[in-house]
């Protein structure tokens, strides 16, 4: 008996053990309860609160470094674009022909200028071989076109005149190597036999409206075909043109003569021309203007006038 009381007195100190640590447990539950709540405390919400503003106001990282990179691309293009603009003047400015004031006055002491421009370069009198010269650039379009150095400030100067006329000049075609005049030559001398022309009755006609390689008077630089934007083709419609009206009045002002005049065919072998000038000179060019002659023509008479 007393051991069934002793069994019974320890199962009941064990089950009180048991519900004293259960106890303890819940106590213990209800502390971390209590503690958590009080994180979420109006000064904890205040907190919360203020870090919720301040991601709504104050532009996450990313952001930032959107706007940043949005700021740097258009600065960029900025710059490109300043860049680009300055690019453009640079090479408007190094387009730009530079021009040398030149003197249009005859000289008062009856001296002739550029005397050793007035030569005839035709079927009868082709270029020596060794002919060379020195070029600068006149006009600038789609590509340079250059002449005689020594000459070049009179086209220049001439063009410029007349835009303040009103009148805007374009040069189509200016110095010419004996390559260049070939490859132009041959390439009609083609075209006609494409039509079904024979090599010799073509290569007569093209020679009618284009110098023999060698006998051009492009290749001097001393000549240019001057056109107008009322009519910039190689056509006699040209002649009805404001700007052919000005050259016809000015040319010789600036020493340029129409080499290849409607009445002279016969005298110059080349058709009629209205867009090709010559320098000769401010002294010839007057003369030559005045007496109506053509080139050959006007040469002519000054041979006969020093064999007299």
């Amino acid at each position: 008996m007393n051991k069934k009381v002793k069994r019974l007195v320890l199962a009941c100190f064990l089950i009180s053990a048991f519900f004293m640590q259960a106890c303890t447990k819940i106590e213990t539950t209800q502390v971390s309860v209590a503690e958590t709540s009080a994180d979420t405390s109006p000064a904890s919400r205040e907190t919360t609160s203020t870090k919720a503003a301040s991601n709504e106001t104050v532009p996450s990282e990313s952001t930032t470094t959107t706007t940043s990179a949005s700021i740097t691309s258009a600065q960029t293009s900025q710059s490109t674009a300043e860049t680009t603009q300055k690019s453009k003047a640079e090479i408007s400015a190094a387009s730009t022909t530079t021009q040398t004031t030149v003197d249009l006055s005859l000289p008062e002491n009856g001296e002739i200028d550029h005397e050793w421009a007035l030569f005839l370069v035709n079927q009868n009198n082709p270029l020596p071989q060794d002919y060379s010269i020195e070029t600068k650039t006149v006009y600038e379009s789609y590509m340079k076109f250059k002449m005689d150095r020594r000459i070049a400030d009179y086209m220049i100067q001439m063009i410029s005149d007349a835009k303040k006329d009103g009148i805007s000049l374009i040069i189509c075609s200016a110095y010419r190597s004996y390559e260049k005049q070939k490859a132009i030559f041959d390439s009609d001398v083609k075209s006609y036999q494409a039509q079904g022309y024979s090599y010799e009755d073509a290569y007569a006609m093209t020679a009618k409206n284009v110098a023999i390689p060698g006998q051009s008077e492009h290749a001097t630089g001393l000549a240019a075909d001057v056109l107008s934007d009322e009519c910039p083709s190689l056509s006699e419609k040209f002649e009805n043109t404001k700007a052919f009206a000005w050259l016809s009045e000015n040319a010789y002002k600036y020493g340029f003569i129409l080499r290849y005049p409607k009445d002279k065919t016969d005298i110059t072998g080349i058709n009629y021309e209205p867009w090709h000038y010559r320098f000769v000179g401010l002294y010839h060019a007057k003369k030559i203007k005045d007496s109506g002659l053509c080139l050959e023509e006007y040469i002519e008479q000054q041979k006969a006038g020093q064999s007299q």
